[in-house]
């Protein structure tokens, strides 16, 4: 079979290929488990459940008798050559073996796949065989800069580059929050790219790297002393030979003003007219008399070679300058990743992204390598979804099993569309989607194969492999949009083709689609031309808001519901605003952005509250606060004003008495001394206890889901909530009738039948994106790689290549972000932005929505002055979307949160505590203090917390303590209540089939795992089952020997399973 490539467009039916490619195989032999031979990977989960979903939904439909085929099954019969009755068999067998072993279908995320690579070959690999998981790099990140802030003060080195490293983000006015700054740069460590590199970076010391920059220090500060005396040396001579800058060719542009730059320590290099009046000896001003070029000319030969040399060490300036400027941030990664090692070693943590870099150190020595032989021998056949996605390790990982399938002439297939590559900053790299059947090779990769011998051959050879089997196709065919939207995309992206960087402009070629529709659209441009300031125009957003209301309304009259409606937004600050606009003007809104648990004014008032009462002077704070408050209590008088009148708003006294006469049962005084949780249940209780809307639960779990994983202050948790306030939102269904609010990134794979892509004037110039780049130069060994920011500060030196690579790259991400957001539509598009102030400006395009217009103008679909345009014509419509009745709460993730939200419940709101005289409560009792206690050294602890939450009385703490030391230092039990063993309690577990189990307590010690789970009453089998499907979850994980134990709280009974 050969290596198929599909080369897609948005809506060419690109998921129905890959769906029917899959069941051709799984569909093509008489054994009802082929499925298992195929392995299909894709990008996120969300698209492996789509492809899984229909995948079954093809295979119920085919198996079921019809008079009509769908198009679907009329493809597999001729594609696979049987009857439609052994189709229909066949599909009905292979659905029903399916569905009893849903396990082992293999449609998965290639992150979950090398997962369960990983943690089949952990030992093999080096790793700790109780190796846990770290999804949030974020806690990683967080671990980190605590280590690193330990050092800081007693290490003048590191202390000095991270003191420079601030000041950087400062200078950049990147803002002052410290810590996030700092955050953001460790998060370089996570990057495939920067883990090669920071590998050679290992070998050399904090010191070495103070050294070089001060070496550079003094190259530079003798470079710039030459550079500055010799500005100083022609300008001396001028003015002894009264001369000034009009005397000289270009007057205040010519060569006069270079020198006088390098006299005030500027280091430009000159101008090309310069350069070109010096090379044909230009010297004269226009105006120059006899005697002033007389002048000239007798300080011309030592200006000359004043010149010349300039050009010598300005570049060389440039260059130290820039290495000088990184080389502390280098110097700093370098350490931050000795940290993140030994974190990771000693908590037994792997983060996710190191997947892939454990995988491809084996893959790249040997040419069979041993983590796939179990895998080789199961998966015959290989589909990868989303191609210009992959990262150039996934792909370089999966290249062994491709090799060996092909050899076994079984069927490898890629999809993808590189015109939707939007995830490079994840570690997409689309060049490898575009090269194909070629390998892409960065450069870090051909060091890696320069550094072991024989790898270029097996990339020869598995490069060969894939040419030889290749099976190139296009998919052309819109099956989304409507004939209107397809051909303004195909023109609006044709015209700006020869606008992209000329080395990616392929990956539009042979973009244009051809509609599968007859039915007209409808497309209707908004642009403003803006006014006032560059960077500022207040007006802007009304203006937008307005036009939104009108088009939503329009929509509406034709026919369409809210949930039709899709706004499309490049970034999450105006997706945010704008779903506050539309909320407030009576619409429904769907949206991650829009549901922000920061959205609800009572948990506002809360994190105010809390804020106050850590500090109580904070000015900022106060002002919402008594905002807040006036809102939920529906008070109409100005406390804030009322405030300042007190004292000039320094008056705490005022803020305490509006709280203690509003909620006079709280005890204020003492809330400060509670954990975080407890402060903010006791809030949640007191200020809202007829409450039901799920801001506050979300907010009460993210709370807690802080303090079990971190155990900070309130300040920390404060400090967490301010980073986090923007991003949290609460899980809804999508099923209501509501307008959907998503950014461009969220909306890839999606498609409505009406998209707004308002504010669609962000830039297509460079940013100031990172890069790694390579030093080849030996008056700066060690250091022979360095991190730069990619501005113009690399022009005119060594890194000017990798800088240009880069803003190519950083263009075609707009480009690239504009066709996904154009192409969601149906059947309307709608899209508005801001033109720069002068029309002049629309002939050298900046920014998405002048690309547009210059397209229009250029069509002259538009006049000069003109800034609507509307194609097509508005029809009426029915909704295409189901109905839904209702808007429900998700239960998303791990569905304990609820319980957990629950656990701990405020003493001030208890009724009674429990009788624990009664065995069956003692032993609910004795179940509530072992989830807290990992040894017998916890139980005191525990207890107390009992009696805080309000779950026993004080007079029954010591007999309570007594009984629960007794228990778990008996002598069957004690082994289980060691502090030589890593112990979980209440550890989550998710089956590959997505069901979460939850068993009390799970002991491990190398191998060999123990799991219990505490009941009260009578033995039953059903408890002994549960425990066998936990014991059984558990031995997945890769332990060798798991026991199983129940244990009977009340009765204290032990059963063995």
């Amino acid at each position: 079979m050969p290596f198929k490539v599909y080369r897609s467009s948005a809506g060419s039916g690109k998921t129905y290929t890959l769906v029917k490619e899959y069941l051709r195989i799984a569909l093509g032999s008489t054994k009802p488990d082929s499925y298992r031979g195929i392995l299909a990977v894709t990008f996120t989960n969300k698209a492996a459940e789509e492809m899984k979903l229909r995948v079954l939904s093809a295979l119920q439909s085919m198996s079921q008798s019809s008079d009509e085929n769908t198009s679907m099954a009329q493809t597999l019969l001729v594609e696979i050559g049987i009857t439609e009755g052994e189709l229909q068999s066949r599909s009905a067998n292979v659905l029903k073996h399916m569905l009893h072993h849903y396990s082992d279908v293999g449609i998965s995320t290639i992150d979950k796949f090398s997962h369960k690579l990983i943690r089949t070959f952990a030992q093999d690999l080096g790793l700790s065989v109780n190796f846990e998981v770290e999804l949030d790099a974020d806690i990683l990140k967080q671990a980190v800069l605590d280590e690193l802030m330990n050092q800081v003060g007693s290490d003048q080195i590191l202390t000095h580059a991270l003191t420079d490293l601030i000041e950087s983000a400062i200078d950049d006015e990147k803002g002052w929050n410290v810590d996030e700054k700092i955050k953001t740069f460790i998060g370089v460590l996570f990057s495939e790219e920067s883990r090669f590199h920071l590998e050679h970076l290992q070998k050399i010391e904090l010191k070495e790297f103070s050294e070089l920059r001060q070496k550079l220090r003094q190259k530079l500060e003798s470079f710039k002393s030459e550079l500055r005396e010799t500005g100083t040396d022609f300008i001396k001579n001028c003015k002894s030979n009264h001369l000034v800058a009009k005397d000289f060719s270009y007057g205040d542009r010519g060569i006069y003003n270079f020198f006088s730059k390098l006299q005030r320590g500027t280091y430009d290099l000159p101008s090309n007219t310069i350069l070109k009046n010096v090379e044909n000896d230009k010297w004269y001003g226009g105006k120059a008399t006899h005697e002033q070029k007389s002048a000239i000319d007798s300080i011309k030969t030592i200006a000359n070679n004043h010149f010349h040399r300039a050009l010598e060490l300005i570049p060389r300036v440039k260059y130290y300058q820039v290495v000088f400027n990184a080389i502390y941030g280098v110097a700093l990664l370098d350490e931050m990743n000795r940290i993140l090692t030994q974190i990771q070693a000693e908590d037994e943590v792997l983060h996710i992204g190191e997947f892939n870099h454990l995988i491809s150190d084996v893959v790249m020595k040997e040419s069979a390598p041993f983590i796939y032989e179990r895998i080789g021998a199961r998966y015959k056949h290989f589909l990868v979804d989303e191609f210009q996605d992959t990262s150039i390790l996934q792909w370089f990982n999966l290249l062994p099993l491709i090799d060996e399938s092909l050899a076994s002439d079984n069927l490898c297939l890629v999809v993808g569309d590189a015109k939707q590559s939007i995830y490079r900053w994840r570690g997409g790299d689309v060049q490898q989607f575009i090269k194909l059947p070629k390998i892409h090779k960065p450069k870090y990769v051909q060091e890696r194969i320069a550094e072991n011998e024989g790898l270029q051959k097996l990339f020869d050879d598995r490069e060969l492999a894939l040419d030889r089997a290749k099976n190139i196709q296009n998919l052309d065919s819109n099956f989304r949009s409507k004939s209107t939207v397809i051909e303004f995309n195909n023109n609006v992206f044709t015209a700006l083709q020869p606008h992209m960087p000329e080395q990616f402009r392929e990956m539009y070629d042979g973009g244009a689609q051809q509609s599968n529709s007859t039915e007209q659209g409808l497309v209707c441009i908004k642009m403003w031309r803006q006014e006032g300031a560059e960077y500022s125009w207040p007006e802007y957003d009304q203006l937008v808001q307005e036009q939104l209301k009108l088009w939503i309304e329009e929509c509406k009259d034709d026919g369409y519901k809210e949930k039709d409606i899709a706004l499309i937004f490049s970034t999450n600050k105006d997706a945010i605003k704008t779903a506050l606009f539309l909320i407030e003007s009576g619409y429904n809104v769907v949206s991650n952005e829009s549901l922000l648990i920061n959205g609800s004014v009572k948990v506002r008032f809360m994190v105010n509250v809390s804020v106050f009462l850590n500090e109580p002077t904070n000015t900022t704070n106060v002002a919402e606060l008594l905002e807040n408050l006036a809102l939920v209590t529906d008070t109409f008088h100005d406390l804030s004003e009322m405030w300042m009148n007190s004292k000039g708003g320094t008056d705490t006294a005022f803020i305490w008495a509006q709280l203690t006469s509003r909620y006079p049962s709280l005890k204020w005084k003492k809330l400060s001394q509670e954990t975080p949780y407890n402060l903010f249940s006791i809030l949640a209780f007191e200020l809202f206890p007829d409450a039901s809307e799920p801001h506050i639960s979300f907010f009460l779990n993210e709370v807690l889901e802080f303090t079990q994983s971190k155990r900070k202050s309130l300040a920390d948790f404060i400090q967490h909530w301010i980073e986090k306030r923007s991003k949290l939102s609460i899980a809804l269904e999508e099923n209501g009738d509501a307008i959907n609010l998503i950014t461009i990134h969220k909306s890839k794979g999606l498609e409505f039948p009406v998209v707004m892509h308002p504010y669609a004037d962000y830039p297509t110039r460079a940013g100031k994106n990172s890069l790694w780049a390579y030093v080849n130069d030996p008056e700066l060994k060690p250091l022979d790689r360095i991190r730069l920011s990619s501005t113009s500060s690399l022009i005119n030196t060594p890194f000017e290549a990798d800088h240009e690579l880069e803003s190519s790259l950083e263009k075609m991400d707009m480009y690239n972000q504009l066709y996904v957001a154009l192409t969601r539509a149906e059947d309307r598009l709608y899209v508005a932005g801001k033109l720069k102030r002068k029309e002049g400006e629309d002939k050298n395009p900046s920014s998405a929505i002048q690309h547009i217009r210059k397209y229009l103008l250029d069509a002259s679909l538009v006049g000069s002055t003109d800034l609507d345009y509307t194609a097509g014509n508005r029809i009426k419509t029915v909704s295409k979307i189901k109905e839904h009745t209702n808007l429900e709460l998700k239960k998303t993730g791990n569905p304990f949160w609820q319980q957990r939200v629950s656990i701990a419940k405020p003493k001030v709101v208890m009724d009674k505590t429990a009788d624990t005289s009664n065995p069956r409560l003692r032993g609910i009792a004795v179940h509530e203090a072992l989830a807290n206690i990992k040894t017998n050294l916890d139980v005191a602890k525990a207890v107390k917390s009992l009696v805080e939450e309000g779950l026993i009385s004080e007079s029954e703490m010591a007999d309570l303590t007594s009984h629960i030391e007794n228990l778990v230092t008996r002598s069957d039990l004690k082994h289980l209540f060691s502090a030589d063993k890593r112990i979980r309690n209440e550890a989550d577990i998710q089956l590959e089939n997505g069901k979460w189990l939850r068993p009390d307590r799970v002991v491990t010690q190398g191998t060999t795992a123990w799991v219990i789970d505490y009941k009260t009453g009578e033995v039953r089998k059903e408890h002994e089952a549960q425990v066998t499907e936990y014991k059984k979850a558990v031995a997945l994980l890769g332990y060798e020997k798991v026991d199983g134990l129940l244990l009977y709280l009340d009765s204290e009974k032990v059963v063995y399973v």
